[in-house]
């Protein structure tokens, strides 16, 4: 392979891989370096070390991979243990009757909805309402939903966007209930959540490059930086820490949170 056609596979894997690492498209198979055409990973790993614009560009995608992931996780988590918590206790939370803008204002932030995400057309009334062909399915033939309310009603709701999130909290974890459900609130409704997907947003959507609504939103969350419009986000090991760590540890609290409320009721 010649030094010009090694160049170019450098370029293409580097474009490639950050576009992987954002979540924009899958891995494309010669970049797993298994065909002929294609250079040892190491090599290429190699090679960056001695191209800065090479390096600069690989390492601001795994900062921005961290960003993307710790979003991924924490929209599975928030959903999975939902679903356990009116599962393991249905009494109350199935009922869904708390307000639902309890949590974080109005029901869907639509400055927070991306290209690949609708807004929610079931209000709560819809989702109390169940098909019996999904009874089948969920309970196999048995009908018996004793432990299976939340797997049942989880298909109700959407855990993609920070605003879907707080309102499934919101009206499972009603405020008529108790205990009150504070401290999933105050877990929820941190400024750190809207952060790390606000970012995980700008990345995914707009490469990093402010627009008109981030400018709006980033003004009432202190952990990301006042951006002008197309001014790039600068991704480090600094800035990504301090949007991903206070979230990751609000997202712990969550956990405790239902836990408690769940043994304290």
């Amino acid at each position: 392979m010649s030094d010009n056609e090694q160049r170019e596979n450098q370029k293409k894997a580097a474009e490639y891989a950050n576009k992987w690492m954002r979540g924009d498209e899958e891995m494309p198979a010669w970049v797993h370096l298994s065909t002929a055409t294609s250079m040892d990973f190491g090599d290429f790993i190699m090679s960056t070390m001695h191209d800065t614009n090479m390096l600069s560009a690989t390492i601001e995608g795994l900062m921005g991979a961290l960003i993307t992931g710790t979003w991924t996780a924490i929209e599975v988590l928030a959903g999975d243990l939902w679903e356990d918590a009116l599962n393991h206790h249905p009494d109350g939370l199935a009922r869904l009757t708390g307000r639902k803008n309890r949590i974080g204002g109005k029901r869907v932030d639509e400055a927070e909805l991306n290209d690949d995400t609708e807004l929610p057309e079931h209000d709560t009334q819809d989702r109390k309402s169940i098909l019996l062909s999904d009874l089948e399915r969920v309970a196999r033939g048995r009908y018996d939903l004793s432990h299976l309310m939340g797997t049942l009603l989880r298909q109700r709701f959407s855990f993609s966007t920070l605003g879907a999130i707080r309102e499934a909290y919101s009206v499972a974890f009603s405020e008529k209930l108790k205990p009150r459900p504070k401290p999933i609130d105050e877990c929820l409704s941190n400024k750190s959540l809207d952060a790390v997907s606000l970012i995980r947003n700008l990345l995914v959507h707009r490469a990093g490059v402010a627009d008109d609504t981030y400018i709006k939103r980033s003004r009432s969350i202190p952990q990301v930086p006042q951006l002008k419009v197309g001014e790039k986000w600068q991704a480090s090991s600094d800035t990504v820490e301090v949007v991903i760590a206070p979230a990751i540890e609000k997202i712990s609290e969550l956990i405790q949170a239902v836990d408690d409320w769940i043994k304290a009721g």
